[in-house]
């Protein structure tokens, strides 16, 4: 969304508080999808101040709301013995035309410091330009990011299995790709399954010849995560 009002928050952890739940916001993992303001518009007002009006709908509601956010910049929790957010049951990632990886699933982030964050829902840089990374902040569409439309290489995947599950660990690698680890389906930006990976390596640098997959060309682009 241009000129959004949420770009003039500061960039910490929001905190929208009510009754029956708290909602969180993280502007650096935000990329303004709307998904939030299209499911609970009188909930998500950017218009507003706040923007998150907790006490405008049901727990329920919200937390439906919540889990359409892709970014995962939202989150929820219950304060009512409502259920937290479940994982879906399969881990899934879709390559989105000229943009960033969306995944969805049982995940498990790496710091850079080793620690280790559970997720639901991750939008990952691909172009190389995000100045949050591993995070996609919109930066491919300041620097024209393209893919060049192309089919996902057969080669790299297997064929589709039933309900790729369990956890999924995501490691950016320092000055490199972003190596995920797990039961994986893999979907174009069609939203297309085009296969399964147990272990893939992930282009986060925007030069590789065989999009989304590293082919280390990071390397002759000097590619830098610092």
């Amino acid at each position: 969304m241009a000129n959004d009002p949420r770009d003039a928050l500061p960039d910490k952890l929001h905190v929208y508080t009510g009754t029956a739940i708290d909602v969180t916001y993280d502007k650096k993992r935000c990329i303004h999808v709307g998904a939030c303001i299209r499911g609970l518009p009188r909930v998500f007002d950017p218009g507003s101040r706040p923007w998150v009006i907790v006490g405008n709908s049901t727990a329920d509601k919200i937390a439906a709301a919540v889990e359409l956010c892709p970014s995962g910049s939202l989150q929820y929790v219950r304060k009512d013995g409502g259920p937290a957010e479940v994982p879906d049951a399969g881990n899934a990632l879709l390559v989105s035309p000229d943009g960033p990886l969306f995944i969805r699933g049982q995940l498990e982030l790496v710091e850079p410091d080793g620690s280790v964050r559970k997720e639901t829902r991750l939008t990952l840089c691909r172009c190389g330009a995000s100045a949050h990374k591993p995070y996609c902040d919109n930066s491919h569409l300041k620097v024209r990011f393209q893919d060049g439309a192309r089919a996902l290489p057969k080669d790299k995947l297997e064929p589709d299995h039933a309900g790729p599950s369990g956890l999924l660990r995501i490691e950016p690698q320092a000055d490199g790709p972003v190596q995920l680890s797990g039961n994986l389906r893999v979907l174009d930006a069609a939203g297309t399954v085009a296969g399964t990976t147990t272990g893939a390596a992930f282009c986060r640098c925007g030069h590789s010849g065989t999009k989304p997959f590293c082919d280390g060309s990071h390397e002759k682009a000097g590619f830098s995560t610092a």
